[in-house]
């Protein structure tokens, strides 16, 4: 016992002590939205409602940049063909309140069933704190798809679509 103790002190004269574990940051959320489309074919622009989404995300922030956040999530959109999205998001908040939170979204969604899409979204977003752990939250993106077998093509062969969402939601800390 002793001789382990010792080894033990030696060891820490030695190399230093353990510096404390760094704890990462990690929240879950859950929201729904829906918003609008826009795509073009022939020289004309189409519109109509986007789909009604959940999605479902966890929120990764490390101790030495708390501004930013790592945010991968999972969309899956309820109307017509159900699509299901991997979205790795990236947000980054802008310093202030603790209350009311700002922040700006990139974010690159992948439809992969029963479909391909492949995009990029911006935006910004917004959180009320109703408790330390609890926040109401609302997000605001602009996206366009450019690539996957869900889009029109017309006489040229190349087409996009446009998408105008928003969602509410509500997100948990640990």
């Amino acid at each position: 016992m002793i001789a382990a103790a010792l080894q033990a002190g030696l060891f820490c004269a030695v190399f230093g002590t353990v510096g404390q574990a760094e704890k990462l940051s990690i929240g879950a959320g859950a929201s729904a939205g829906t918003g609008l489309s826009l795509t073009g074919s022939g020289g004309k622009t189409y519109t109509k409602r986007s789909p009604a989404f959940l999605i479902g995300e966890v929120g990764i922030i490390h101790p030495s940049i708390p501004w930013l956040e790592f945010v991968p999530s999972v969309m899956l959109e309820l109307e017509g063909r159900v699509g299901v999205a991997l979205v790795p998001k990236v947000r980054a908040y802008i310093p202030g309140g603790k209350r009311v939170r700002f922040w700006g979204i990139a974010a690159v969604p992948i439809f992969v069933a029963p479909y391909s899409l492949v995009g990029i979204q911006g935006g910004a977003g917004v959180s009320l704190s109703l408790h330390q752990r609890v926040a109401l939250f609302g997000e605001f993106t602009a996206g366009a798809y450019v690539w996957g077998t869900d889009l029109m093509n017309g006489s040229d062969h190349s087409a996009a679509l446009g998408k105008i969402d928003e969602s509410l939601g509500v997100r948990v800390y640990f």
